[in-house]
């Protein structure tokens, strides 16, 4: 919670959950009980609006049914509904220009330009795109596994890792609920490995690369030609130490500079709902 003056008043942490579109009522819920705390630790002012970050949340349709929803269970207050990648982005540049760079079970960069407009590079889902992602990763860990019990590629300790004794299309089978989330648990496997094994090391490296491309075909957009290139990073790959390792020294050859966002990503939304709150009574009061 934020005060009109971009002051932090207080920070409480709910249980977080995925799948708004198929429960809405759960948000609610969340949303009910985060509002209750603020009023039974004393806060006495008078919550006016609400930004939420819903994960894969870009159209503004969906995002306009979404606030609709809400809004029917608090007519009082006002909703900002965007993805939480954006979330993310506004937290890092606090809404100015800049880029960043999201991996953890997909992949996407975002950016904001000189105008406020919002970028976007990636983030298509497995089937598609999320190259670089834990996701990505464990697809070709997983590939390169089957191609070495299969005797059609080269071995790899992954084989052992990821299929062991059990036969290929149960293990195929088992992935087929949840794909992406499942096939991103396999990234520790494939970056404690890399040290030893070929093949882990080449998907890492390869992941590496791909992330980088991706922060940097956005960021020498954003930025001009003589600035330094900023991108700030966030999502769970980056918390494992020898793959930031890695992909750091990539980034700075390829001449960006790697930041961290220093701030909680509910900081971005409470400052965002702010932004938005003043900028509509400007607009009324244009009116």
């Amino acid at each position: 919670m934020v005060s009109p003056d971009g002051l932090t008043l207080k920070v409480l942490k709910e249980k977080g959950f995925q799948g708004f579109s198929d429960q809405p009522e759960k948000f609610l819920e969340i949303l009910g009980g985060a509002l209750n705390r603020f009023k039974n630790e004393g806060f006495k002012g008078k919550i006016c609006a609400v930004a939420a970050g819903i994960a894969g949340i870009f159209e503004e349709e969906e995002k306009e049914n979404i606030k609709g929803i809400l809004k029917q269970a608090y007519p009082d207050l006002e909703f900002f509904i965007t993805s939480d990648a954006e979330m993310a982005l506004y937290t890092a540049t606090s809404g100015k220009r800049g880029v960043i760079l999201i991996a953890g079970t997909g992949s996407i960069s975002l950016g904001l330009n000189k105008k406020g407009e919002l970028k976007r590079k990636g983030g298509y889902g497995i089937l598609f795109d999320d190259e670089g992602s834990g996701a990505w990763i464990g697809l070709q860990a997983l590939k390169a596994a089957i191609l070495s019990r299969e005797k059609r590629g080269p071995f790899t300790l992954l084989e052992k890792e990821l299929i062991g004794k059990e036969e290929i299309r149960k293990v195929v089978k088992g992935l087929k609920e949840n794909t992406a989330q499942k096939l991103a648990s396999f990234f520790p496997i494939v970056v404690n490995l890399a040290d030893r094994d070929r093949i882990a090391q080449q998907i890492i490296s390869q992941a590496v690369k791909k992330l980088v491309k991706l922060a940097s075909s956005l960021a020498f957009e954003i930025f001009e030609k003589n600035e330094t290139k900023v991108v700030h990073i966030h999502g769970g790959l980056f918390k494992e130490v020898k793959f930031l390792k890695l992909f750091v020294e990539q980034a700075e050859r390829n001449k960006l500079k790697v930041k961290h966002i220093e701030l909680p990503v509910s900081y971005g939304a409470a400052l965002m709902a702010l932004r938005l709150k003043n900028a509509d009574k400007n607009r009324r009061r244009k009116k």
